[in-house]
């Protein structure tokens, strides 16, 4: 009976050895969720009460016209710079040649302002001419004394006053023709410059 051992021998043998695969079955249990958590499941969120923030924002057109494409729905997120609707440009190309027209326009009509300087100062120039002449019949009217009637002498003064007149309207012309232009040239008029914008 020597060999023979006691039965309650076995047992603290038997449960010391069950503990020990527990333990180590719990601590592979806990570094396999260590790993699943920090590899994967670390990366997402879950909450039974969370909600999501957002501004919604109405897009409207400047300029009415025919819809070609859409390219964002109600609620849809978008990009700053994102093309969202696509119109017809016909609209637009018809609008950018009557512009274009329009400047051409301009452009002619203050061409012919500056022309109308150049006018004016001819018209000028050919008063002060018709002065000229004027003043010179008078002078020789008036010193011929006798030989020339007194009626001749008066029509003599008269187209000197006519041409004096007409001198004056040429001058005034002249700064009204200058006053559209003056300090412009046709690339920076401001007529032209509107017209370009």
């Amino acid at each position: 009976m020597s060999d023979a051992t006691p039965a309650g021998a076995h047992r603290p043998n038997n449960r010391q050895r069950w503990l020990i695969i527990l333990g180590v079955v719990v601590l592979v249990c806990a570094i396999a969720y260590a790993l699943y958590w920090f590899l994967y499941a670390s990366h997402f969120q879950s909450t039974d009460d969370a909600y999501v923030s957002g501004d919604i924002v109405s897009v409207t057109a400047r300029d009415s016209g025919s819809v070609l494409g859409l390219y964002a729905d109600n609620t849809q997120a978008v990009r700053r710079g994102q093309l969202l609707i696509e119109f017809d440009p016909i609209k637009a190309q018809v609008a950018y040649d009557a512009a274009k027209a329009d400047l051409a326009r301009t452009v002619r009509s203050t061409r012919t302002d500056f022309s109308k300087v150049n006018t004016a100062r001819a018209q000028l120039e050919a008063a002060r001419v018709t002065l000229s002449q004027a003043e010179s019949d008078l002078r020789r009217r008036a010193s011929a004394g006798e030989s020339v009637s007194r009626e001749e002498v008066s029509h003599a003064r008269d187209a000197v006053s006519g041409a004096q007149a007409a001198v004056r309207a040429a001058q005034s012309n002249l700064a009204e023709a200058e006053a559209t232009v003056q300090g412009t040239e046709i690339h920076n008029n401001p007529d032209v410059l509107s017209a370009i914008a």
